[in-house]
């Protein structure tokens, strides 16, 4: 099977969270912040509500407006358009920010496998929680192509092993796990 073919067996169903961009809707905000008023005006109580409201607006605005948020922004659309150095460049200034937050470790992650990279790729990924990392069999996949690349095919081996547990009828898992047992 090619590598292009395998892509099918492992896509999700929907984007990654780690490709989400960070984002602000300003007409949720606004809306929200109208119906807090006119409810205000039948029961004035809800005036706490709308101070309260307030205050959670000006925080979700200096989040989307914060340094890391605005670096992983650009890193993603860059990882986006093929530009993985720059994207590079963009993730290392959030992980700076937040170092041990994963989304930033993941993306950093895939622009190394994305440029050779592969022993970074698996320095990067090792300090994702298993926790995320089980969940993603992208992730995993890359994990066992790294390994691979690096000939360490024993724990490659082990890794499409786990994924064929998952995945019994894959033909490219049973593909790389027989020419690893050669």
């Amino acid at each position: 099977m090619s590598v292009e073919n395998k892509t099918k067996e492992f896509m999700p169903y929907g984007n990654a969270f780690y490709f989400e961009e960070p984002k602000l809707n300003k007409r949720k905000c606004i809306s929200g912040l109208i119906m807090l008023i006119l409810f205000s005006l039948i029961n004035p109580l809800l005036i706490i509500g709308v101070v309260i409201y307030l205050f959670y607006i000006i925080y979700k605005i200096r989040v989307y407006k914060s340094k890391e948020s605005v670096e992983v922004s650009n890193a993603i659309s860059l990882y986006k358009r093929g530009s993985y150095k720059e994207s590079l460049i963009h993730i290392n200034k959030a992980i700076e920010e937040k170092p041990n937050n994963s989304k930033f470790n993941i993306i950093k992650a895939l622009n190394h496998f994305k440029l050779g990279e592969y022993e970074k790729y698996i320095i990067c990924i090792n300090k994702v929680p298993y926790k995320i990392l089980k969940n993603d069999l992208d992730l995993q996949l890359k994990l066992g192509e790294s390994y691979e690349k690096i000939e360490e095919y024993e724990k490659a081996k082990d890794m499409y092993m786990q994924l064929y547990e998952i995945f019994p009828k894959s033909s490219y898992l049973k593909e790389k796990i027989n020419n690893l047992s050669r």
